[in-house]
């Protein structure tokens, strides 16, 4: 929303709208940047579902080969029009971080001899590239500062309703019109059995409800307008995909949302929103449950299961680790992994805890990159994206996630906007500055 300030009582500016009195050129020029922006996030930002079915379809080693080369060359044609770099900090941090990496991963070659290089560069840019976006929104020029929460809009309604397309369509016409579907066949990308769940826009439910989750997170902190909007087409892609992590991101959120408004009714309304989701998810997720109760569910004793697997490579190679891309050659699977998963055909498959495969790969530097990718997300006022980044470290298997690159650009607006609030408001042109900002 654009905004503009007037000047009322002794050095405090008021804040007003003022899109109305924009001209008509500017508007159209707003919209253009909110939907090339909106684009661009849900391809780099929450597009792992396109990324994996371009890799199913073309037989690449990754699908981050389709979404780093498009992030960066975004990136470049940013630069290249005009747009301020991020501040030395960011660059300085990000070279070091990269020459901390190429440094740890020559020494690894010269000990170990033997290191998944492209995976681990991979993971080089992606941790750098991180900063980097940070560091560009930290400094956002207007237009962009305007259009990044808009998009962000667009981008979580847009999450919430293709998992809403796709149940209803599977339901109703046996169709699965999900990204990843339409790429390759279903029989080859569908390893989930029945009953069906969708995925919407991402490769799978857990990444479906963390990229919807990572959306709201940014709609929370940026856009306070859309909160309760946004909030209740999470809890309700939450039930369609039968996610346990987003309805725990919804008690989360809804904790977040009491603590910014008190109002006996709207705790009321959000409590009993809560039970009716809690209660969707017992309906229809019952044969579930119940085999989690009883110790039967495959998901929870593989995970369980590959805790002591990574622990033992830990034990084996601490503090220097096996290097990047071996942990398989030193893990030791037990027989009951048979009824799991089909080792030889997940070749790239370690633990379900990527703290302990980072800790395994990477020794000691491994758990300093995950502290250095919490201390990224720890430099916003919001508490929010620290939280997302914890419920990661213990339900994913990897640090390469696609929506921690929104939420690091969300914490780089919010470090900005913090700044711009810290300003003394003594003159009309600092006021200005501020209401040029486009704070929401």
């Amino acid at each position: 929303m654009t905004l503009a300030v007037a000047r009322t009582a002794p050095g405090r500016p008021a804040v007003t709208s003022a899109t109305s009195e924009a001209p008509a050129g500017e508007r159209s020029a707003s919209r253009t940047a909110v939907a090339a922006l909106t684009l661009l996030v849900l391809v780099t930002g929450f597009g792992d579902g396109i990324a994996a079915g371009l890799k199913e379809a073309t037989g690449a080693a990754s699908p981050w080969m389709f979404l780093l080369p498009l992030l960066i060359l975004a990136l470049l044609v940013f630069w290249a029009r005009g747009n301020p770099l991020p501040a030395p900090r960011y660059l300085l941090e990000a070279f070091a971080l990269l020459s901390c990496m190429m440094l740890v991963l020559t020494l690894t070659v010269f000990l170990l001899a033997k290191v998944y290089i492209s995976g681990y560069l991979q993971l080089a840019v992606f941790a750098a590239t991180l900063i980097l976006v940070q560091g560009v929104f930290a400094q956002a020029p207007r237009w962009l500062a305007q259009a990044f929460p808009g998009a962000l809009v667009i981008a979580h309604y847009f999450l919430c309703g293709y998992v809403a397309v796709a149940l209803f369509s599977w339901h109703l016409a046996g169709i699965d019109p999900s990204a990843i579907r339409l790429l390759v066949p279903p029989d080859a990308t569908n390893p989930f059995p029945p009953p069906f769940r969708p995925v919407g826009f991402s490769v799978e439910p857990a990444w479906a409800a963390l990229a919807i989750a990572a959306s709201y997170i940014g709609i929370f902190c940026l856009v306070p307008g859309e909160r309760l909007r946004g909030f209740l087409a999470l809890v309700t892609a939450a039930v369609m995909l039968q996610a346990g992590t987003l309805t725990l991101f919804s008690g989360v959120f809804a904790v977040a949302y009491v603590m910014r408004n008190r109002e006996p009714r709207v705790q009321m309304a959000l409590f009993l929103l809560l039970a009716m989701v809690v209660a969707g998810q017992l309906y229809l997720s019952w044969d579930r449950i119940d085999s989690v109760l009883d110790g039967d569910d495959a998901s929870l004793r593989q995970r369980a299961s590959s805790v002591p697997v990574a622990w033992g490579v830990i034990e084996q190679s601490f503090p220097i680790g096996v290097g990047y891309g071996n942990f398989r050659e030193f893990a030791q699977y037990g027989l009951e992994w048979r009824q799991y998963l089909n080792l030889t055909e997940a070749t790239f498959y370690k633990s379900d805890l990527f703290p302990l495969n980072f800790t395994a790969e990477l020794g000691a530097f491994g758990a300093v990159i995950l502290l250095w990718v919490a201390w990224i997300l720890a430099r916003g006022p919001s508490i929010l994206p620290v939280a997302f980044y914890g419920l990661v470290l213990v339900l994913s298997g990897t640090l390469l996630l696609p929506p921690l690159l929104v939420l690091t650009a969300v914490v780089g607006l919010l470090r900005q906007r913090r700044e711009q609030a810290s300003v003394d408001w003594t003159s009309p042109a600092e006021a200005a500055t501020w209401g040029g900002s486009g704070r929401s």
